[in-house]
C-alpha cells in the first residue's frame, strides 16, 4: 500500500482533488525528491508505524520518513495496526483520528492497554481534532496539513523522549 516510492501520481491525484491548489503537504513530497532532507542526520533507525486510511498518505510521509532514516511500518486502519504493533513495538506510532473498522481513539485506548505498548508514545495527525474529554490517550496530535519541519522536528522528539 505505501511501498511505492513514486511521488508524482500523488502530487498529481492530490492536486486534483484540492481543486487545483497546491498546499504543504505536496511542497513537501516535492523538496524530498530534490534532496532537500537528504543532508539532514540519520534518525539511528527508529521504527515508526505509520497508520492512515489514506494510501496517499502513507506513502507521503513514509518517503519523507525513510528519507531521514527512519524505518516506516504502515497500517490502513486501527485494526491492522494494533496487530502490526503487537507483532513488532515501534518506537512511535502515527495514526490519523477518524479511520474505518478502528478510528484512532480507539486505537491509543488498545495500545495504552497492552502494557509492551503502553509506553510507545503515539501521534495524532488528522484534520479533526481529538476531543480530550474522553481521556487523551496520546502524546502530541498535528493537525493536518501540517509543515514537514514540524512534522519531522515532533516525530524526532517522540522517537528520543521514549519512556
Amino acid at each position: 500500500m505505501c511501498s511505492g516510492r513514486s511521488w508524482q501520481p500523488i502530487i498529481r491525484d492530490h492536486y486534483r482533488r484540492n481543486r487545483g491548489e497546491w498546499n504543504i503537504f505536496c511542497v513537501a513530497v516535492e523538496r524530498v525528491d530534490n534532496t532537500v532532507y537528504r543532508g539532514r542526520s540519520a534518525a539511528l533507525m527508529h521504527s515508526i508505524l505509520l497508520v492512515d486510511d489514506e494510501p496517499e498518505i502513507l506513502a507521503a510521509w513514509r518517503l519523507i520518513l525513510e528519507n531521514e532514516g527512519y524505518e516506516v511500518g504502515c497500517a490502513s486502519n486501527g485494526v491492522e495496526a494494533v496487530a502490526r504493533a503487537v507483532a513488532r513495538a515501534p518506537a512511535l506510532i502515527i495514526t490519523d483520528w477518524m479511520m474505518p473498522l478502528m478510528d484512532g481513539a480507539e486505537l491509543c485506548r488498545r495500545l495504552k492497554a497492552i502494557p509492551a505498548l503502553a509506553n510507545v508514545p503515539i501521534l495524532v495527525h488528522t484534520s479533526v481534532p481529538p476531543n480530550e474529554a474522553a481521556g487523551k490517550n496520546w502524546d502530541v496530535c498535528l493537525r493536518k496539513p501540517v509543515g514537514a519541519t514540524l512534522f519531522l522536528t515532533t516525530v524526532a522528539q517522540l522517537c528520543t523522549q521514549r519512556r
